[in-house]
């Protein structure tokens, strides 16, 4: 092939410039074939390279990245490190070349993966010693979800923490010798230039440290225990001593939001509401929306905060900590009927839309923390910017400082002040370039989203949100499966990415979701299809790996185990598997106590009848809703029921003795005023007479006692 070239405008990058990577054994024809794909990709990665302050006149190199459909990826493709993204591939090339892997994994809107690649990964002499003695491999910890797990509990047991970007240093065979995360640049060319040394003077040294490292690694079988309800009762008071009881949340420094934790703890509240927990619930609340958590001005989360007290955030938007904490601030306003926790899911719903949204179909993944060489310097305002701002709004606001007092965040008292179209604050950043955005859709993340309207529809009775989650729902089935296979991501029309555990689970919560709210078989069918994908995933994953940690999410073990309980009582075939999954569950929490948030909620629910507003019974052909009642109706709440053709249930008077009637009951056991329905009348094969019947669809009616509360409502009936 003959060299190729192109003339090309300012600021694009040009791939006759371009070098192969220092000291690399790259031969021509495939260098020509990276060149010729960057011609596709030159004005996104133009765009990559200008929200990371790297002038495009200033790179001179290109490695095989440059294939890579990750944002973050790509935009390490114009290092001059010798990369790959395939770790099969580096095991393989390390094996043949008696080399040492240096791992690293990062992703796209990491703070100090940035600063990592500015002075180490586009230096000189750190490429020339990773190339000559190294297989170097780059990961999107977005995409390679297993492998990220993997090495970030590796991290978590040698330092005792984890961060990003994971740096580590494998044998050729992939033990694990060396990690950390981030590593300055004199330190990391003196850790290279010593292993490598060692390896190629004396490899039984570092050979021998891998050795008792994977020693240390190995799990021990957890010894089989014979559960106890106590022993969840012994879990959820240790969580309960977790928690901070000045500043909310959990007890430590940094504070994050915790959204499984946070449904544990209302799940809680549903099965036995008391003050105490209703206090400590609506302290976590509020904290994050009354601090630096929350985003004033524009609407959304940021991903953590710095200060136990809530302040100072990472200003990372994640759409996964969008999408969890819309359901969780919908389901609060739900159980304690306060206004402004609506209005914070109803907002995050808004920004995610204005902000995150590709087009018309997904969500993108996050919006970087780094603005023009400062954290958060897109949400921060100087004191310039502040005199042109008319005094009556500045006052609307209290100006956290920030940077050591030459930025400032505004907090506002209610949930959002001005709305972000009407506010000169918010018209004043929109002027300025935008933050870097990754574009990837994920599938995981938009399934969580999808979940979570049809969480904001339920609590909020607003079918708009209804809508807008099968929409959503709907794309995902379209263009996130290939060939009935499922992946990771999609971006730039392309599926990639092997699909993990966190998609099979979420995405089918998003459909068993869909199926209870519109009664489609088809999501139904799905959902059970997804179920025995991620059976066949955890059987086959080469990593055994542990599911059950909730970490920023929550877990998808315990996911796919809620869902194979509930497509069970639907008349699905997954029961003896995720019996087998709650199992599971039971023995690690059995052994340990750590942040199994979500498995100690499943296994509350095991012993409680559901508590959502909206429930299925006679194996999905029949739906319960409870709403609260609009201004035509005659009582506080109604419960709708449908019933397909077919199906029945016993009215409130029966006519038949031995029959149970339906009853519609308080938890407070006081007496409801219920306006039960005209029932039909109908013989049945096992009846000589008409029984009294309900079928089709219904509303029941419910006024209650003003001056007595109650948390719970019940319908008795041996058919639901």
């Amino acid at each position: 092939m003959s060299p190729i070239s192109w003339a090309l405008s300012d600021n694009v990058l040009t791939p006759s410039h371009l070098s192969k990577p220092v000291s690399a054994n790259i031969l021509d024809a495939e260098f020509e074939k990276w060149r010729v794909s960057l011609i596709a990709k030159q004005e996104q990665l133009a765009h990559l390279l200008s929200d990371a302050g790297i002038e495009t006149e200033n790179v001179r190199y290109l490695n095989s990245l440059i294939y890579s459909n990750s944002p973050y990826l790509l935009r390490h493709s114009v290092n001059p490190v010798n990369w790959i993204d395939d770790y099969s591939l580096a095991l393989s090339r390390a094996n043949d070349t008696n080399k040492l892997i240096f791992l690293s994994i990062g992703y796209s809107t990491c703070h100090w993966c940035h600063v990592m690649e500015k002075e180490s990964f586009l230096d000189i002499d750190v490429a020339t010693v990773l190339n000559k003695h190294f297989v170097s491999v780059k990961l999107d910890r977005e995409i390679d979800v297993e492998l990220d797990r993997l090495f970030s509990e590796k991290q978590q047991l040698i330092k005792g923490e984890s961060g990003w970007p994971i740096s580590a240093i494998l044998t050729p065979d992939g033990q694990l010798f060396w990690t950390d995360a981030y590593v300055g640049k004199a330190e990391l060319l003196k850790l290279l230039k010593n292993v490598s040394a060692i390896w190629q003077q004396k490899p039984e040294r570092i050979l021998q440290i891998a050795k008792n490292l994977t020693i240390q690694f190995s799990v021990p079988k957890l010894p089989e225990v014979e559960w106890k309800e106590s022993t969840l009762l012994e879990r959820l008071t240790q969580v309960t001593n977790l928690l901070d009881q000045q500043h909310g949340g959990l007890k430590g420094e940094v504070k994050f939001p915790n959204a499984a934790l946070l449904e544990l703890l209302l799940y809680q509240y549903q099965v036995s509401p008391s003050q105490t927990l209703e206090s400590q619930i609506r302290l976590f609340l509020d904290s994050m929306i009354e601090g630096g958590l929350w985003d004033h001005l524009r609407g959304g989360f940021f991903r953590y905060a710095q200060k136990s007290n809530w302040h100072q955030p990472h200003f990372e938007k994640m759409l996964y900590n969008q999408a969890l904490l819309i359901s969780v601030y919908a389901k609060a306003s739900h159980l304690f009927n306060i206004p402004k926790y609506e209005d914070v899911a109803r907002q995050t719903i808004a920004f995610v839309y204005r902000d995150m949204r590709h087009g018309n179909e997904g969500f993108y993944s996050a919006i970087d923390a780094d603005y023009q060489g400062k954290e958060g310097g897109y949400y921060l305002f100087s004191i310039a910017e502040l005199e042109g701002i008319e005094p009556a709004l500045k006052q609307k606001y209290r100006w956290m400082p920030s940077h050591d007092n030459t930025l400032f965040q505004p907090y506002s008292d209610s949930v959002m002040e001005v709305q972000p179209q009407d506010n000169p604050l918010v018209e004043l950043k929109d002027n300025l370039p935008p933050p870097h955005i990754d574009k990837k859709v994920l599938t995981a993340w938009n399934a969580l989203l999808v979940a979570s309207l049809f969480d904001a529809h339920v609590y909020l009775q607003d079918p708009v949100f209804l809508e807008r989650g099968i929409e959503l729902l709907n794309y995902l089935l379209e263009k996130h499966f290939s060939q009935n296979v499922l992946y990771r991501a999609f971006l730039a029309d392309t599926a990639f990415g092997q699909a993990t555990l966190e998609d099979y689970a979420w995405l089918n919560r998003a459909l068993l979701k869909a199926y209870a709210l519109t009664q489609k078989t088809s999501f139904l069918d799905q959902a059970i299809d997804l179920q025995n994908k991620s059976t066949e995933y955890l059987t086959n994953q080469s990593n055994k790996l542990n599911w059950m940690n909730d970490q920023e999410f929550i877990s998808p073990l315990s996911v796919i185990a809620e869902a194979g309980r509930d497509i069970s009582k639907l008349g699905g075939t997954t029961d003896r598997e995720w019996r087998r999954q709650i199992q599971e569950i039971k023995q690690r929490v059995s052994n340990e106590f750590s942040d199994h948030f979500s498995a100690y909620q499943l296994l509350l629910q095991s012993s409680h009848s559901s508590l959502e507003p909206l429930q299925i019974f006679a194996k999905g052909k029949g739906r319960a809703w409870l709403k609260e009642s609009n201004e035509n109706s005659n009582g506080d709440y109604i419960i709708e029921i449908t019933m397909a053709p077919g199906w029945h249930i016993n009215s409130n008077k029966p006519l038949d003795k031995s029959l149970i009637a339906t009853e519609i009951v308080a938890s407070s056991n006081q007496t409801l005023q219920v306006s039960y329905p005209t029932p039909v009348k109908r013989k049945l094969g096992f009846s000589q007479k008409p029984l009294s019947l309900y079928e089709g669809q219904l509303s029941i009616p419910i006024a209650r006692d003003k001056k007595r509360s109650f948390r719970q409502v019940h319908i008795k009936n041996t058919s639901l």
